[in-house]
């Protein structure tokens, strides 16, 4: 290796990059996202892919009240095309609407159950990756399926109220 790629790799944004956690809207929201890198919390409401690819503008990022759960750590769910609830390991309840970048304190009458996690499967056929401090989307390897909570439990994939399973089809 020469010491111009050894630099390059030590010092190349890519490589120091984490998996970007990720929640689809399921049926309630087909064409919206959920993302986390690092503690930062990300939405796409609309990836566009209605249209032909989806859009990699569609990211906005999520401004984080005072005691808001890290979003790597949180229980999420969409409940339509423009409302996300947001929960913490403390059981605090967040709302994220559509129009407003912050998480605003709700009640607790919503209890979303999937995590956010690496997924390398979409309904669209493209996953959304982060890199070098940008959204992108990849086309996935296969496409998901939705499921019923209890098939996914019986295949052990993970389906929350969304209804996709993480595994792919």
């Amino acid at each position: 290796m020469t010491p111009v790629l050894a630099l390059f790799l030590l010092f190349s944004p890519a490589i120091h990059e984490p998996p970007a956690l990720l929640l689809h809207g399921g049926s309630a929201a087909p064409r919206a996202w959920l993302g986390a890198i690092r503690s930062a919390l990300w939405v796409c409401w609309d990836d566009g892919s209605r249209r032909g690819a989806p859009d990699a503008a569609c990211w906005q990022r999520v401004d984080l009240p005072p005691g808001a759960p890290d979003p790597r750590e949180a229980r999420a769910a969409f409940l339509d095309a423009a409302t996300a609830v947001v929960r913490g390991a403390d059981d605090a309840t967040f709302v994220l609407t559509r129009g407003d970048p912050s998480l605003q304190l709700a009640d607790a009458v919503i209890d979303p159950r999937e995590r956010l996690a690496a997924i390398a499967c979409s309904p669209n056929g493209h996953v959304p990756i982060y890199s070098r401090g940008s959204w992108a989307w990849a086309p996935s390897l296969a496409r998901c399926r939705p499921v019923s909570a209890s098939a996914a439990r019986r295949s052990r994939g993970r389906a929350g109220r969304s209804g996709w399973t993480s595994s792919c089809a």
